[in-house]
């Protein structure tokens, strides 16, 4: 099924009409993914117990304002994707794939297996001398095999068209232009150690037994061998073949055979992935243009403030100076007096034609250019800021 695309406030029409379960039945999704998709969108939905009471005793709570590019609620079905997926896939014609008794070929396998270090394991597994091998995880009893195995499924593959390439340890595996990391690998089974213990004749008087800090647990081959996907993009898609069920060795072509399903599995999920960040990165502009634009009124509004209280100031500082020169210039008082009152008034009348915004032309006035921080926008998309 397609995805629901709902306002909050038909949503939130719908949850509080019927019950939950009914309108979750009608959506095709839980009643569970539907109040977790409510309390995403800070929709309130009915308390327990609420269908039960009498309808006058039913009140209906409100519904929040949120911010307009939140306002859209996608819920998500649950669909027969892969029945959709393996449909548009052409399958390949894979004959059954023996594994030759005329040894190793492949160079990828010829250099992991000059690479190992099957005499130093750990942790039961073996061990490399250098990073450019393939990701085996498997004992030193079982290495000869793995190796034939990954022999034959390589080129076996290869001839179906993918590529396969080795880096710092990783192995990927491309197909259709779509690329996946892949490895091998052995269950092993975890047993108690069985070490022999040293005589207290064998250790000095005070020597501490230092047998006693080494593990008392070992691990032991048991020849399950697996092939698996590093992928959690894939959860419909068959990720891992081999194990206790079926030797690896009969597996191998349906390994071959999956490989569309695969990358188109791969290249849907990622395709799915880039539409939902470029969905979130429009929200993200919405939510940074909005932001953007109530910065900006804030600016002008705390401006229109801040100039007004001077042109107030300056009125003020006029009113008094015409105060001033209509009492004490009027008054008797000495030429050398009256001439450093005009003085100062000169000066006072000039500091509040300086304050005056009014007096520094229309442009001053109706300044609206408003220079944001550098890193306003990316304290609005980072909503922690």
């Amino acid at each position: 099924m397609p995805q629901i695309a709902l306002t909050r406030q038909e949503l939130h029409q719908k949850v509080w009409s019927s019950p939950m379960r009914q309108v979750a039945a009608e959506l095709g999704i839980s009643d569970v993914g539907l109040s977790k998709a409510c309390k995403r969108h800070k929709i309130p939905i009915p308390p327990q117990g609420y269908w039960l009471r009498k309808e006058s005793r039913r009140r209906i709570a409100p519904l929040p304002a949120v911010k307009e590019e939140d306002d859209l609620v996608v819920l998500n079905p649950g669909d027969d994707s892969l029945r959709r997926l393996k449909a548009t896939v052409q399958p390949l014609v894979v004959g059954p794939i023996t594994i030759p008794d005329s040894g190793i070929t492949h160079k990828l396998v010829l250099m992991t297996q000059r690479a190992a270090l099957p005499l130093k394991p750990f942790n039961g597994r073996v061990t490399f001398k250098s990073k450019d091998h393939l990701d085996v995880r498997v004992s030193p009893e079982n290495l000869d095999r793995a190796l034939l195995i990954a022999d034959a499924l390589i080129n076996a593959t290869e001839k179906a068209g993918a590529k396969w390439t080795v880096r710092d340890g990783k192995t990927s595996l491309s197909f259709n232009n779509q690329g996946v990391d892949v490895y091998f690998i052995e269950r092993l089974k975890k047993q108690q150690s069985v070490q022999a213990p040293t005589k207290r004749s064998d250790r000095r008087w005070g020597e501490p037994n230092w047998e006693a800090l080494l593990p008392s647990t070992e691990f032991v081959a048991t020849g399950q061998l697996e092939f698996r996907i590093d992928s959690h993009d894939l959860p419909q898609i068959q990720k891992t073949w081999g194990g206790a069920k079926a030797p690896l060795e009969t597996q191998l072509a349906q390994i071959v055979t999956s490989l569309p399903l695969i990358a188109a599995g791969l290249k849907a999920h990622r395709e799915a992935v880039a539409a939902r960040n470029a969905e979130l990165e429009r929200r993200a502009q919405l939510r940074i243009q909005s932001a953007r634009k109530f910065e900006i009124r804030r600016v002008l509004a705390a401006r229109l403030v801040e100039a007004s209280g001077q042109w107030k100031q300056a009125t003020l500082i006029r009113q008094y100076c015409t105060a001033i020169r209509d009492k004490l210039c009027a008054a008797s008082a000495s030429p050398q007096d009256i001439s450093r009152l005009q003085a100062w008034l000169a000066w006072a009348e000039g500091e509040a034609d300086r304050i005056d915004p009014i007096t520094q032309g229309i442009a001053s006035v109706t300044h609206d250019e408003v220079s944001l921080p550098a890193d306003f926008d990316s304290k609005v998309r980072n909503r922690w800021w």
